[in-house]
């Protein structure tokens, strides 16, 4: 969980093997139910910057990502982490 009472922090080295604590198929499903539960979720890359963000409430746009200045939106945490 994150400092945050409403948000919660996914670390992608987590997910990642060797190494990781959790099998990297169960990331976007874990993620998605945070953000289901009403959780800002965010996904940060191993060196630390946001790849993903989850927005609870936004149907519209649950998920986004920002590339160089750029966002884009996905229905999905799995198409969002694919890009």
């Amino acid at each position: 969980m994150s400092e945050k009472p409403d948000t919660v922090d996914f670390k992608l080295r987590d997910y990642l093997m060797p190494g990781g604590c959790y099998p990297y198929e169960s990331l976007a499903p874990k993620m998605e139910q945070a953000r289901n539960a009403g959780f800002t979720v965010y996904l940060w890359s191993v060196p630390g910057f946001l790849m993903v963000a989850g927005h609870p409430g936004n149907e519209k746009r649950p998920w986004s990502v920002e590339t160089m200045g750029t966002w884009r939106y996905y229905s999905t945490a799995a198409k969002a982490i694919r890009g």
